[in-house]
């Protein structure tokens, strides 16, 4: 099928790919500082909720400088709450590690300034005011509810637990509600707050800086703004916050670096202009700055009466990006459908790039339990020999069709001497003999024009 130079630059570069893979994750480990240690669950009393008074009360928060954490967790993610703005801290992802370490697990959030689920106020900084925790209405484990004052008179009460579902992406969810109450003498916009839609940072230095930023769904389309958009270019300056002009309501938003990505999702989506921020962080001590994205999603553009409340609810995950299992959780009504664009693949290589995502996640799963150290690499080093077979007939095509019109060259040339100041008469004649050899003149760059948006989705594919 192939001649022997072709199979060795084949072999080559799968071998290559197979090497980057490894020593790219041993060259990275100096490159990311040790994170905390993950702080101990606080105790917590389990009652049934129903007890709960029907009006909200506020218990006198502790001071900014007490945090106290408690932790919700399952088989896949240990998620650390906060007092200090009520909110996820940092989520870490018990099977996911650090690039270069076996021990240190991946922490989501970690450059956040503020936890995931905080509101941010009219000029989209974090307030992280302290709230009180309520110990009488959480469940150790499971469930975490928060509950503060605002300066406007506000009382916010935050209630976040783990979503119990035997679906694809699970434990990954947590299940997010906002009761607001007002105790203001005036009625108060909710629109002038946002919710925190948390951070995303590069995992490494290595990383490619444009898959890190922030997005938002609406009418079934996914917008990006990666974080280079900040630091402006030869026609643009550089920007500290970047505004999206919704019309439409907003189904989720959220942030996103290459691998795992930060969702909020609205149970009832309304009109929300989602924000973004960034600033410049190093992962290790001497090492460079790298962009750190930040984003929020304005609360719903209603006006809250004295003394009347209103809950808003939202779903949350924190986690992979993964394709097989985002596009299972578009098939679960209570989830809402777009999942499977936080892969980003685009509109037109995701046709492409989702088969080719598939392939190599088939690959690694029979190659894992065989060779775990060089499983992925062995899967690409697969999927590109599959590849080649896939795209041989429209190679072959194209290179049949070359070495045809190679053999013409001669006639060509006597042609060219025999016309020379009459082009109309030389194409006429070109075509003819074209026509007496059977040859079409787009047989050579047609298959291989073809072939450019398997190759591009490869890549893309590749990226994620």
């Amino acid at each position: 099928m192939y001649d022997r130079k072709t199979w060795v630059v084949l072999i080559l570069c799968g071998g290559l790919l197979a090497a980057n893979v490894y020593y790219s994750s041993k060259n990275a480990e100096a490159e990311r500082a040790r994170q905390a240690a993950l702080p101990k669950p606080a105790p917590t009393a389990t009652v049934d909720p129903s007890a709960a008074p029907p009006s909200l009360s506020v218990e006198p928060p502790l001071p900014p400088t007490e945090e106290a954490t408690v932790v919700l967790q399952n088989s896949e993610v240990i998620f650390t709450l906060t007092n200090i703005g009520g909110g996820i801290k940092h989520a870490e992802l018990k099977n996911q590690h650090q690039v270069g370490s076996k021990t240190e697990l991946v922490q989501i959030n970690h450059f956040g300034g503020g936890p995931i689920g905080g509101l941010a106020g009219p000029d989209e900084t974090l307030e992280n005011l302290p709230y009180a925790y309520k110990a009488e209405e959480s469940v150790d484990g499971k469930k975490a509810v928060y509950i503060a004052k605002l300066p406007s008179g506000l009382i916010a009460k935050k209630t976040f637990s783990l979503v119990e579902s035997d679906k694809p992406g699970t434990p990954y969810l947590l299940d997010f509600d906002l009761q607001l109450e007002n105790t203001a003498a005036n009625a108060v916009n909710l629109n002038q707050w946002s919710i925190f839609l948390g951070e995303a940072s590069p995992l490494y230095q290595s990383e490619t800086p444009d898959q890190t930023g922030f997005f938002w769904h609406e009418n079934g389309d996914m917008h990006f703004n990666a974080g280079t958009r900040f630091k402006g270019g030869w026609f643009s300056s550089d920007k500290s916050v970047i505004k999206n002009e919704s019309a439409s309501p907003v189904e989720f938003a959220g942030v996103t670096n290459q691998f795992f990505a930060t969702v909020i999702r609205q149970k009832e989506p309304t009109v929300s202009n989602v924000w973004g921020k960034y600033s410049d962080e190093k992962l290790a001590e001497n090492a460079k700055t790298v962009t750190s994205v930040r984003a929020g999603m304005p609360l719903p553009a209603t006006s809250l009466a004295p003394s009347e409340r209103k809950t808003v609810s939202y779903l949350v995950f924190v986690g992979p990006k993964h394709n097989s299992m985002l596009r299972q959780m578009d098939g679960h009504s209570q989830w809402g459908k777009g999942w499977g664009d936080v892969m980003q693949y685009g509109s037109w290589l995701q046709w492409v790039a989702r088969p080719l995502n598939f392939l190599l996640n088939t690959y690694h799963g029979l190659l894992d339990g065989v060779a775990k150290k060089w499983s992925w690499g062995l899967a690409i080093i697969l999927l590109t020999i599959t590849v080649r077979i896939f795209i041989w007939p429209l190679h072959a095509k194209s290179t049949h069709t070359m070495k045809r019109m190679a053999k013409l060259q001669p006639k060509m040339a006597e042609l060219k001497e025999k016309y020379p100041d009459d082009p109309n008469k030389l194409n006429t004649e070109m075509m003819g003999l074209y026509r007496k050899y059977g040859i079409n003149p787009l047989g050579g760059c047609l298959p291989m024009f073809l072939q450019i948006p398997i190759f591009f989705g490869f890549y893309k594919m590749l990226q994620y």
